[in-house]
């Protein structure tokens, strides 16, 4: 079994996370914003529909952390995003630990922001 990662959403309006141990932080507000739509509003990243309606964008950035991943060794933690913490960076954060575990990666997810 590889070394555990620890995956944390969070929203950037909420502060940011100050961790000197952060091997990567990803931006995810260049991606399509749920927020917008009636019916994803009230969702969350870990819902279906929200992962759905991001899943071709957010499988791209996922792809990208993968890669990164495989490629450094020693990756311990990956913060993900946007504004608020509860569509985007959970969904992409969902998205990857699904991809990490396929690769035999132990992880940890945490959404710091999903209930604000």
């Amino acid at each position: 079994m590889k070394k555990p990662i620890k995956l944390t959403s969070f929203g950037i309006k909420n502060g940011k996370i100050e961790d000197s141990s952060i091997h990567i932080s990803y931006d995810c507000r260049s991606l399509p914003n749920p927020y917008s739509f009636p019916n994803l509003k009230k969702l969350d990243g870990r819902d279906w529909a929200v992962q759905t309606y991001l899943f071709i964008p957010a499988m791209r950035v996922v792809e990208g952390l993968v890669a990164l991943v495989r490629e450094t060794a020693g990756i311990e933690n990956i913060y993900c995003y946007c504004h608020g913490g509860r569509h985007r960076s959970v969904a992409v954060v969902e998205l990857l630990a699904k991809e990490l575990v396929k690769e035999g990666y132990l992880v940890e997810v945490h959404h710091r922001d999903i209930i604000k």
